[in-house]
């Protein structure tokens, strides 16, 4: 019995342990890099493999520049647009990523490993404003303006055509410059669909957004200057902890950086029945 007793204390223990461990806060830094290049990103991407700066180049043409999770730049090809801002998933799959080209208020979707852009079309935020914001849920781009009417959206097709807008009814009052969009299927711990949103002030919450109810989930804030531009999720640099992570592309003292976001999507818990069935065997 005393043996037992024993077990189940550190049974409890454990438990508690991998619980802890399982929990950290949504907004939590997981890495960063600084992108070391000019001109600055104005937009982010994730794909399996690599992260993506989408680079407005006032000078020359604009590109997409590859990089490691790491930070170390591994090449980049050019964008036939002249004011890229943003990245995000598109309805063309793995080989393409979407990218808002703010100075022709159109949406164009990119071979991201030639730049070259197989689709376009023309988009608008709520209101007729300038595209600032872009996000592919799999069913519709969501399409903001930005500071000119935060938390409001205009939801396209993968034709092009406006399906409706869509205001969350949960967006805080204190989030009046967004500047960055990206959708995630899991968040906070529950699967779902999720709207993660990020401002240009550092002062300003990120936020997690419940599409279908329009309710905040969470919220943080970074404690770093400046803010962001352009956000996406994807793979994390540490997959066998994070399922998914919030990628911003981020500027810190006129520094831009990637940085990586826990959303809590932690797959750690998996490797609980494991060390569990290992304790309780040195009981028997």
């Amino acid at each position: 019995m005393e043996a037992e007793a024993v077990f189940v204390r550190l049974l409890n223990f454990i438990v508690w342990v991998v619980a802890t461990a399982a929990s950290a806060d949504v907004g939590s830094v997981i890495s960063s890099f600084p992108w070391n290049a000019t001109p600055a990103p104005g937009g982010i991407y994730r794909d399996a493999s690599y992260v993506y700066a989408v680079v407005r180049n006032v000078s020359g043409p604009e590109f997409l520049r590859r990089y490691t999770t790491a930070g170390s730049a591994l090449g980049s090809v050019p964008l036939a647009m002249t004011y890229p801002r943003e990245g995000d998933l598109s309805h063309l799959g793995a080989a393409y990523l979407c990218v808002i080209d703010d100075d022709t208020d159109r949406l164009h979707v990119v071979n991201k490993t030639s730049g070259a852009t197989a689709s376009s079309f023309a988009v608008t935020g709520p209101g007729d404003k300038s595209p600032r914001e872009v996000a592919w849920d799999g069913t519709y781009y969501y399409v903001g303006g930005g500071v000119q009417d935060p938390g409001h959206y205009n939801l396209y097709t993968a034709a092009g055509s406006l399906a409706r807008s869509w205001r969350p009814a949960g967006w805080p009052s204190g989030l009046t410059v967004p500047n960055a969009l990206a959708y995630s299927s899991a968040a906070a711990g529950k699967e779902g669909h999720y709207l993660l949103a990020s401002s240009a002030m550092y002062s300003q919450p990120n936020v997690v957004i419940d599409m279908p109810s329009g309710s905040l989930v969470a919220s943080w804030v970074m404690p770093v200057y400046n803010g962001a531009a352009g956000a996406v999720c994807g793979v994390s640099s540490r997959p066998g902890t994070y399922r998914a992570a919030y990628w911003a592309n981020w500027n810190s003292r006129n520094t831009w950086y990637a940085f990586e976001f826990d959303i809590g999507a932690a797959v750690n818990p998996a490797v609980l029945p494991v060390s569990l069935g290992k304790i309780k065997a040195i009981y028997r």
